[in-house]
């Protein structure tokens, strides 16, 4: 019975993961945009998704799997998060959604918040989790429209560092002066040297510019929605 009762949660979890993938494929766009009310219309492998978290099979896993854990972990429940309580603004209107709203997850009921600081910031020595923890704001990184995977997460975080850093609205250099992602700010010391991060992902040489950081668009990350 306990055989077959594994088999079951393993059979489980492999296909909440497989519907993760197929929510984001679905519902996340190429500039990493959501349809939000077509995710809140068809949200059951999303949430199926979420439930898995409590209690994974980590069987093997190394340090690359954990991080791509949490980080899905903290996108995941985002998105959660959003579609309770959608239509909004952007998840500022939402109290707590950061601090207070909990979920399970290795059985413990975890906060995004800790997600973020608590274990992704303090566990792993890893600055580029910030090109993709995505907090449902359309200043934040691009939403990958696939779940990130250890076998691919070196791979995955490099086009992300490299695609956020190739928008405008996060690094451009006019004149003596780069204009960068309040992201650089808020979590400097997560960087080694932030001019080097933006040479070694954008090919831009800003150890001698002015650093100047961009205003943050808070708006929500939604598709076809108007910039403000």
């Amino acid at each position: 019975m306990k055989i077959l009762a594994l088999i079951l949660l393993l059979a489980t979890a492999f296909a909440a993961r497989a519907d993760y993938a197929a929510v984001l494929s679905e519902h996340v766009d190429e500039h990493g945009m959501v349809n939000y009310a077509a995710l809140k219309a068809a949200r059951a492998p999303l949430d199926a998704y979420v439930r898995t978290l409590e209690n994974p099979d980590a069987t093997g896993w190394v340090e690359a799997d954990w991080i791509a854990f949490w980080i899905n972990a903290y996108n995941a429940r985002t998105l959660q998060v959003i579609i309770d309580h959608y239509p909004t603004e952007g998840i500022r209107e939402i109290r707590g959604a950061w601090t207070r709203l909990k979920v399970p997850v290795l059985g413990e009921d975890r906060t995004l918040d800790e997600i973020e600081h608590e274990i992704l910031r303090k566990e792993f020595q890893e600055p580029r989790i910030h090109m993709a923890l995505v907090c449902a704001a359309r200043s934040c990184p691009k939403l990958r429209n696939e779940p990130y995977v250890g076998a691919r997460l070196e791979q995955q975080l490099t086009d992300q560092s490299r695609d956020f850093l190739a928008r405008p609205d996060r690094f451009r250099v006019e004149g003596d002066t780069a204009y960068v992602s309040r992201i650089f700010k808020w979590f400097k010391k997560d960087f080694d040297s932030v001019p080097a991060f933006i040479q070694t992902y954008s090919g831009r040489d800003v150890f001698n510019l002015k650093i100047k950081y961009q205003a943050y668009d808070w708006s929500l990350n939604e598709q076809n929605r108007r910039d403000p």
